[in-house]
């Protein structure tokens, strides 16, 4: 549960915002449904990544797609996180520690990846206001 006056946060992959942009219905009634219920829906650095890569590929079927979803997230009302480099770090150790588990294939480094960004846009940071 969020703690009151915060809204809850849910991160997107990079399928959702390349249904999105294709106009599949589903894709439309999932971010409605949760912006209702009072989620702010994010973009991890990862799916970002995901989608310009896919926008500059000429070969890829997803290119018109991704680059409409990058053109448009922001009147989707969806928001980029934005990490520190140490946070790129941790998020990348915490992919490769959960496919050294057994708990992720290798060729899912990106989905760890935007699982370990998540986590971390959700963590307050205290730093500033903490004293040694």
């Amino acid at each position: 549960m969020a703690a009151p006056g915060a809204r809850k946060r849910l991160a997107l992959d990079s399928n959702i915002l390349i249904d999105l942009a294709a106009q599949e219905d589903y894709a439309h009634t999932l971010p409605e449904e949760f912006q209702q219920r009072g989620y702010s829906l994010w973009l991890p650095p990862t799916v970002a990544h995901e989608l310009l890569y896919a926008s500059e590929t000429k070969s890829d079927p997803d290119a018109a797609p991704a680059r409409s979803a990058l053109g448009q997230m922001l009147d989707w009302q969806i928001f980029p996180i934005r990490l520190s480099s140490s946070d790129v770090g941790i998020a990348e150790v915490f992919s490769r520690k959960l496919i050294c588990s057994g708990l992720l294939p290798p060729e899912e480094f990106n989905d760890g990846l935007i699982v370990g960004e998540t986590s971390l846009a959700a963590i307050p940071c205290f730093w500033p206001s903490m004293r040694f």
